[in-house]
């Protein structure tokens, strides 16, 4: 479009293809991202970031108690490693979670005398400065190798720890789980700035009722086996699917945020039934479950969406006539274009 100005002419880009509605549906489809990001966020951190565990037993008293429970950062592992001193939680090959203090990283050597602790010859007081009745595994010279650690309880003689054979040396083998909508694997590798195992996901918030479903895309560093892993640690939040990582945009507009979408056509039908006489809490049942219903006759009956529609419209029916309306209305165009909007977003984060 051309535009005179004071005897010049000056270009302006305008676009002629948005009308008022597809930019506040694009506006609408904008906040909607940023909501159910935050949230999904939030879910994540606390899931995957945050580990909540109840201590069992005295080991570490009288830092912590039997009973206490602790919120231990995991974040901190993610793009670093454990250091001497540090308190961290690990779960043991009976998949039991323990706490304990590190007493040596790798390429430490480790050996406990006459009840105290010797770290690379240099001794070592653990807090309290308490003797330590049992050697164990220590009596000799134990040398860490890459990625193992050595665990002492504060309170060693209460202590179940690197010590003892059923524990040993704790190893780290990290695999960092992220969730970071536009953030591509090979922007979050050069953030790391080493070789890292990564893998990224895109959640959704009903897995805070176990039904959600997160798509999962895996750097080359991450082995089959370690990919099984973690779609184990997913799948008890819900489904899982492995993705290509081109398709992750596409994840966000279809399962990521469509919850809100969802929400906002219960709503709506919960409105209609209010304004024909049910009450509200009955209507956002009705109107719930058959949602829920629906989504499970579409995954477990392998039909066509298309084809369970016809199965309930019958000839000149109740059913037929809303869908006609629907149709006029716009609402298949309308979902079309907020998801296509929701994933151009997600692209440009």
């Amino acid at each position: 479009m051309s535009v005179r100005t004071h005897g010049r002419m000056e270009h302006k880009q305008v676009d002629f293809y948005l009308s008022d509605e597809q930019n506040m549906i694009r506006k609408i489809c904008s906040w909607i991202v940023d909501v159910v990001v935050a949230l999904a966020f939030a879910w994540f951190c606390l899931m995957f970031f945050g580990t909540q565990v109840t201590v069992n037993g005295q080991s570490m008293y009288p830092l912590l108690n039997s009973g206490d429970v602790v919120l231990m950062n995991r974040l901190t592992y993610e793009i670093g490693k454990p250091d001497r001193m540090d308190v961290v939680v690990f779960e043991r090959e009976d998949q039991k979670t323990n706490v304990k203090r590190v007493v040596a990283v790798p390429g430490d050597v480790v050996q406990i005398i006459d009840g105290k602790l010797y770290v690379n010859q240099e001794q070592v007081s653990l807090p309290g400065d308490r003797k330590i009745s049992l050697s164990g595994l220590a009596e000799n010279p134990v040398q860490l190798e890459d990625k193992e650690y050595f665990l002492l309880g504060d309170n060693p003689d209460s202590s179940e720890d690197s010590r003892f054979a059923n524990i040993g040396n704790v190893r780290e083998d990290q695999i960092i789980i992220t969730i970071a909508p536009g953030k591509t694997l090979e922007w979050l590798e050069e953030k790391f700035g080493k070789p890292v195992k990564i893998v990224r996901t895109m959640p959704n918030t009903p897995a805070m009722v176990g039904e959600g479903m997160t798509a999962v895309c895996a750097n080359e560093k991450v082995t089959e086996e370690e990919l099984d892993e973690v779609l184990t640690l997913l799948g008890a939040f819900g489904k899982t699917e492995v993705v290509s990582e081109h398709l992750i945009d596409v994840v966000v507009s279809t399962s990521g945020s469509s919850p809100a979408y969802v929400f906002m056509m219960i709503e709506a039908m919960a409105d209609a039934a209010v304004a024909d006489g049910m009450a509200r809490p009955q209507a956002y049942k009705f109107a719930a479950q058959a949602v829920m219903g629906s989504a499970k006759m579409v995954l477990e009956t392998g039909k066509h969406p298309g084809e369970l529609k016809d199965m309930v419209c019958s000839p000149g029916g109740t059913t037929i006539e809303a869908v006609r309306v629907l149709e006029a209305k716009g609402f298949r165009s309308a979902l079309i274009e907020a998801m296509k909007a929701c994933a151009e977003v997600s692209r440009n984060m």
